[in-house]
């Protein structure tokens, strides 16, 4: 966001607080505060405001390698699947 703001305030986001949001305000960290105890509040000063949210999702590499692997065993256990599927199984007569 971009606010050119004539007072000091705060800007309230409806919007879910939640603590993995990151802020920046022209440049500098800043807090996210919970407005009405569920909604996002970012103080602004007089003057122009250039505000930068992030989001970081927590243990998000590690999730990424975990469903790769998943994956790939999924793929293994098919592959087995298939294969068994094309033998001849027992004695026939």
């Amino acid at each position: 966001y971009e606010i050119d703001a004539k007072q000091k305030g705060m800007l309230i986001e409806f919007e879910s607080w939640n603590r993995h949001w990151r802020l920046r305000v022209n440049g500098e960290k800043g807090d996210i505060y919970k407005a009405f105890g569920i909604f996002r509040g970012i103080m602004i000063e007089p003057g122009k405001n250039v505000i930068e949210l992030k989001y970081t999702v927590p243990y998000f590499r590690e999730l990424f390698w975990l469903s790769v692997f998943i994956l790939c065993i999924y793929g293994v256990a098919l592959i087995k699947v298939l294969h068994d599927g094309r033998r001849p199984r027992g004695n026939h007569v």
